[in-house]
């Protein structure tokens, strides 16, 4: 493979070999993706082993690549998928997982100082809301389930009743530690849930026997709100 000829830093073995220890456990996945945009990707450039290697920048076939290494190093089967998104080409991966097929989106994920999880084992139909995958190049397999995605693992997905639902909202949010990302998974845009939380959110916090929190959002796929605990 391209990483094979280079000499990989202590960070990125370190990482690697943390990836191999934790392959019986079924968030091995999570736990890659969680760690390798801030631990081991990415310069401005299309080489992977440049990713591996040098300053953390990157464009997005840079970020697929670099996180494809670092699946495949650990028995993680991914492919590269190409397409559209904000009107440019745009470059992502598919993982597969127990057998099934899943999006991650390592570009529109690495937004801001903290890790959002929008685009973290999607399925088809929540990946072209707002991209478009160029399937003329090969076959691609489809991606149907949404069992390990990030937000169904952490049961904190929230459909059009539970986020206007004091009760709902407040238990996913009880046990969750000191930051928690939902995912709307209806008709609710993460922006109303915004605006309904913040109006609410001294009844949730008392439902949740928290002192307080504060709200962050979303840009592109335009369900995620993330909650900081105080």
């Amino acid at each position: 493979g391209y990483g094979d000829a280079v000499v990989v830093p202590s960070s990125t073995k370190m990482l690697i070999d943390e990836g191999n220890a934790m392959m019986s456990n079924h968030n091995c996945n999570k736990g890659v993706f969680s760690r390798s945009y801030h631990s081991v990707a990415t310069v401005y450039t299309y080489d992977a082993s440049g990713n591996l290697l040098d300053e953390k920048r990157s464009v997005c076939q840079g970020y697929a690549e670099a996180f494809q290494y670092l699946l495949r190093r650990v028995g993680i089967q991914s492919f590269i998928a190409t397409g559209y998104s904000n009107s440019q080409p745009h470059a992502w991966n598919l993982v597969r997982i127990d057998g099934s097929y899943y999006h991650t989106d390592l570009t529109w994920d690495d937004a801001s100082d903290k890790p959002f999880h929008a685009y973290f084992n999607l399925n088809d139909y929540y990946l072209t809301e707002d991209h478009t995958v160029y399937v003329t190049a090969y076959p691609m397999d489809e991606c149907q389930t949404m069992d390990y995605n990030y937000f169904h693992v952490k049961q904190t997905a929230l459909s059009d009743d539970e986020a206007t639902d004091l009760d709902a909202v407040a238990e996913k949010i009880k046990n969750s530690g000191p930051v928690v990302s939902f995912l709307l998974t209806g008709n609710t845009s993460a922006e109303a849930f915004r605006t309904w939380f913040s109006k609410n959110s001294a009844a949730i916090m008392k439902k949740a026997d928290l002192k307080g929190a504060s709200v962050t959002g979303y840009s592109w796929l335009g369900r995620e709100t993330m909650i900081l605990l105080d």
